[in-house]
């Protein structure tokens, strides 16, 4: 069967919520219909006071997890269960008491809302920080960076192309840059491949690849994340400079 991972409190009378990893590496928490509230309304209140006391723990869990080099879209994944687990019992106070709660239940029960929140965030700002330390980017990642506007992605400049033996040129090569948009440092490099000089978009592309800023200039051992003609268009296309 596929790996599986539980995480939970032992403290609470809540079972466990089991993780199963995808074929593409994430770990992702079943979604189930919630079940109408069997246990006692002061059972829930409980759990939701242990639950409120272990946030601290799970946000550090999931820090734990980033510096075991967790892959990005896991730790989201990860913390978006937690969250669902607040949400749910909140939820499970809403219904089970509804009109009768008193104010201070339904303190808890936003409290709980707010920490799912809280979670959550944590989690995205974790897989972006996770993603932006990568030392293998890949195009997946470059387009989650940019669908969440974490990169700016411009024209960078005509690289010197292979040339055979009469110093004739036998490519054309360009580059593209991928900064971050916080701090406005380049994150990494896209180098594309041509044939020829290309006239509009990449339908020429022979080669393409991303690379680290450190290694924007290393031949030998660069890591190099393949770009097809597809996402150079989607990621790339209007950037380079006219001729004239």
């Amino acid at each position: 069967g596929q790996p599986q991972m539980q995480i939970g409190n032992q403290l609470a009378p809540q079972p466990q919520t089991t993780f199963s990893r995808t074929p593409e590496n994430r770990w992702q928490s079943p979604r189930v219909t919630p079940p109408v509230p069997t246990a006692s309304l002061e059972s829930l209140m409980a759990t939701a006071r242990t639950r409120l006391g272990n946030v601290t723990n799970q946000q550090a869990k999931l820090r734990q997890y980033k510096n075991l080099n967790m892959a990005p879209a896991s730790l989201q994944d990860l913390a978006d269960g937690y969250a669902a687990t607040l949400k749910d019992l909140a939820q499970d106070i809403l219904r089970k008491g509804g009109d009768t709660l008193s104010e201070a239940q339904r303190a808890v029960a936003r409290n709980l809302e707010q920490a799912a929140t809280g979670l959550q965030t944590l989690g995205k700002q974790l897989r972006i920080e996770q993603t932006k330390a990568t030392p293998q980017p890949l195009a997946g990642h470059l387009e989650y960076l940019h669908a969440q506007e974490e990169v700016d992605i411009k024209w960078s400049r005509q690289l010197e192309p292979a040339k055979n033996k009469q110093g004739q040129a036998i490519e054309y090569l360009e580059e593209y840059r991928i900064d971050d948009a916080r701090t406005g440092e380049p994150l990494w490099y896209a180098h594309f491949h041509f044939k020829k000089r290309p006239g509009n978009g990449f339908a020429r592309l022979e080669a393409g690849h991303l690379k680290l800023a450190s290694e924007r200039n290393q031949r030998a051992n660069a890591w190099r994340g393949p770009l097809n003609e597809s996402q150079a268009s989607a990621l790339f296309g209007g950037l380079r400079p006219t001729e004239g």
